[in-house]
């Protein structure tokens, strides 16, 4: 069997995913008169896996699917920066010990410098380092580590003077410069350290790969292949906002988890006005965590987790997840933006238009009955579909159902819950199985059987196993995460996060188009802050197409949903998962939620936990203006803070009374309570501004609108999908007058002097307006 471990061997592919690496190209620093740099070693072939005693080959890392969403190519990509000089030769460096004190005008390296930032690495160690102009050093080193399952850690330090080499790249998303550093063998190991740069990008990729050039194996636990120890990260006090983004990760999709370590964290020194941000790039093998604390003992590390630990033959090699290190973007809400259009390059789950929006489920022991009480329940809050929970076989693989709770023939489920119109769906684990080749399967202590999805013949097996219930009825599936036990991993020697990417490959070929989805691993509180937070890890992602897994309400333990809580729950940027049977005043106050419209929210305040501040923009083919939800305790906040156009003008409103706010500062003041504005920009004819009653303005319930110049008439019609009675706002600007207006049989009038005309949206029912304006 052929190593799938290597890295480098698909860093062309990875460099087409891993788009926003930052733009400048590294001009090379000669302070002393040192000897050549070894030049670039050839890339190395794959190796072969090496056999152990008993003569079987040993099992490898698989390469993690690289399916990519069929939408990232639509969405725009982010303005890049001005382009930087080209390259300079690569420096040549002195003998001698390396000394990490010494001032980096001494040191051999290559350095960018840019936008007020100057950008270090030592050519010998591969350190690191961060300067900006106004505040002096940022990141004064950094370095990395490999920790081995025995616990035994080594360190950058551990070895000793390297060879430096760069080389141009080009991929499908523009050109770029790759530099690295192969530090000596030591131990029967090699460390190869890069960082990868695509030109006009505001960020570098850091990424850290081992190979075990001994002759014996090597178990590897972890790798961090970023860390800032204390004492070099500067300028991260006690007062600066750090954001963590906690991300549970589900096969191809991430899921808000306030338990799962960070997968970015945002820094941010008002008074120093810079931002600094961490990112982890999943490759689908190690399950990677962020980690940044501020203060006197500021500290920052990435580490890349292999559980249960690999086991790495003669010959092969391992890479941490590669980290994303953003320094050039002072505004937050633009370093959120990037970070998401990285993660949009990177795979993720396609048709995310297809994917329920939310659905019903029960406790797996409560069956099939329970199931269809709870769906007619909810449907009452608008949810449309139901998910048949883990643990509806009679025993795992076997795709039947459990005696007692289910029927035998799962496809009597699939008819009954669409009976009752609701779109059913189930949930499997595509590495349980019933028999199988002890080439690829192997026994759990129950007796159980594994498939070991590496090797294609399981997935055939796999996947041919699972087609049957997709012609049972089911509309959608949810993968399980899987009880295999770590023992069985071990044989394989794969990893739990790789094994699950697996299984969503598996499942996704089985489905055949059909959504394949990330059940809820963790249920969510009526708690505010907390939703807030579960909206900053997932809405800014699913503008760029990048769907969340689910998160779940509990009905047992969930009440009190007020309009700020119904507003931080329309902003997740995933399906919710609505569980067990609820009373009837749950269902009504989350009938204000569901179906939620199609809309994303960017936090204006990114860097802080729980953002209060969110601009809300509606995806549609058409731009009729945003709205910025304030929700209580936020700050004041200035128009020139929004992702926007600065020289286009706007209009700043209130949208519960129409009435305009006094910008000529650009800021507009704090409120003790949720508030919505419009930020409308200027316009030359009559346009909608939006209406109130829901954070999207109800323009994702605008069905038509129609402008015409040479007849001065604007029509259009809001379908009525408000749970609450609305207002909708039209702004006539200075030139214009009405002639005639009209919504149903409501005659139309100017209201706020001249300006604004006011429209009743009906629940229910909507409206349908026509007006007539005549120029002055």
């Amino acid at each position: 069997m052929k190593s799938r471990l290597s890295f480098w061997s698909w860093f062309p592919i990875y460099c087409a995913l891993a788009l926003c690496w930052a733009g400048p190209a590294f001009a090379a620093d000669a302070e002393a008169k040192p000897k050549a740099s070894k030049p670039a070693p050839a890339q190395a072939a794959k190796p072969q896996a090496a056999k152990p005693a008993d003569g079987k080959p040993a099992a490898t890392v698989a390469k993690p699917s690289t399916k990519a969403s069929s939408k990232s190519g639509s969405k725009a990509a982010p303005k890049a920066p001005a382009k930087a000089a080209k390259p300079a030769k690569p420096v040549k460096k002195d003998e001698g010990t390396i000394d990490n004190d010494s001032p980096w005008t001494l040191r051999n390296h290559y350095s960018s410098s840019i936008d007020g930032s100057k950008l270090y690495y030592a050519d010998d160690n591969a350190d690191i380092a961060l300067e900006f102009t106004d505040i002096g050093m940022m990141v004064k080193h950094t370095g990395f580590s490999i920790t081995f399952a025995d616990g035994r850690t080594i360190t950058a330090a551990d070895f000793g003077r390297g060879f430096s080499s760069r080389g141009p790249f080009e991929s499908a998303y523009g050109k770029g410069t790759r530099y690295s550093v192969d530090l000596p063998e030591k131990n029967g190991m090699k460390i190869h350290h890069a960082i990868s740069i695509h030109d006009n990008r505001p960020s570098i990729l850091v990424q850290v790969e081992i190979e075990n050039t001994g002759s014996t194996p090597l178990e590897i636990s972890g790798i961090t292949p970023l860390s800032i120890s204390p004492g070099n990260l500067l300028h991260i006090g006690d007062d600066a906002e750090i954001s963590q983004r906690p991300l549970a990760q589900h096969g191809p999709f991430t899921a808000f988890d306030k338990k799962a370590p960070s997968a970015l964290a945002i820094v941010r020194d008002r008074a120093a006005k810079h931002t600094l941000a961490f990112g982890a790039l999943s490759q689908g093998v190690a399950t990677t965590a962020v980690n940044v604390e501020g203060g006197a003992a500021a500290h920052a590390d990435v580490v890349s987790s292999f559980s249960p630990a690999i086991t790495l033959a003669p010959g092969q090699k391992l890479a941490a997840d590669p980290v994303w290190l953003c320094y050039r973007v002072a505004e937050p809400i633009k370093v959120d933006m990037y970070y998401s259009w990285t993660r949009s390059m990177m795979p993720h789950s396609k048709d995310a238009d297809k994917f329920p929006d939310s659905w019903v489920s029960v406790d797996p022991a409560a069956g099939a009955d329970k199931l269809y009480a709870a769906a007619k329940e909810w449907s009452g809050a608008g949810v449309k579909h139901a998910l048949v929970p883990a643990g509806w076989e009679s025993k795992p693989g076997s795709l039947q159902g459990a005696p007692g709770l289910y029927p035998r023939e799962m496809s009597k489920v699939a008819k009954e819950l669409t009976t009752r119109n609701m779109t059913p769906g189930i949930t499997v684990d595509p590495l349980a199985s019933e028999g199988g080749d002890a080439e690829w399967t192997a026994p759990g202590g129950d007796g159980q059987v594994w498939l070991n999805l590496t090797n294609p013949k399981a997935k055939e097996h796999a996947v041919a196993r699972l087609r049957p219930l997709v012609s049972a009825g089911f509309a959608f599936f949810a993968v399980a995460p899987s009880p295999i036990p770590d023992t069985v991993l071990k044989q394989f020697n794969i990893t739990r996060r790789q094994a699950e990417c697996l299984a969503y490959e598996v499942m996704d070929a089985a489905a055949k188009g059909v959504p394949v989805v990330a059940p809820p691993v963790s249920s969510m509180d009526s708690e505010l802050g907390g939703w807030l937070n579960a909206a900053a890890a997932s809405s800014r992602m699913r503008e760029y197409g990048v769907v969340s897994g689910a998160v779940r309400i509990d009905a047992a333990s969930f009440k009190n949903v007020d309009d700020s809580l119904a507003a931080a729950i329309t902003l997740y940027g995933g399906p919710i998962e609505l569980y067990g049977e609820p009373n009837s005043q749950t269902v009504n106050q989350l009938a204000a939620v569901f179906p939620r419209p199609a809309l994303t929210g960017r936090p204006l305040d990114a860097a802080r936990n729980a953002p209060k501040l969110w601009q809300v923009h509606v995806q549609s083919e058409e731009n009729r203006g945003d709205a910025v939800v304030a929700f209580p305790g936020a700050g004041a906040w200035n128009v020139n803070e929004m992702d926007r156009d600065e020289k286009q003008p706007v209009k700043v409103w209130r949208a519960d009374s129409g009435e305009f706010v006094d910008t000529a500062d650009k800021s507009v003041p704090a409120s003790d309570r949720l508030t919505i504005y419009g930020v409308t920009p200027e316009a030359t004819h009559p346009v909608i501004m939006g209406a109130s009653s829901r954070i999207d303005l109800l323009f994702a319930d605008l069905v038509s609108l129609t402008w015409d110049e040479r007849g001065g008439t604007l029509k259009g019609q809001f379908a009525g999908s408000n749970r609450k009675p609305g207002t909708a706002y039209v702004y006539v600007p200075a030139g214009w007058s009405l002639k005639s207006g009209s919504a149903g049989k409501t005659k139309l009038t100017l209201s706020d002097g001249k300006s604004v005309i006011a429209i009743p949206v009906e629940t229910g029912t909507g409206a349908r307006f026509e007006l007539a304006f005549v120029r002055e």
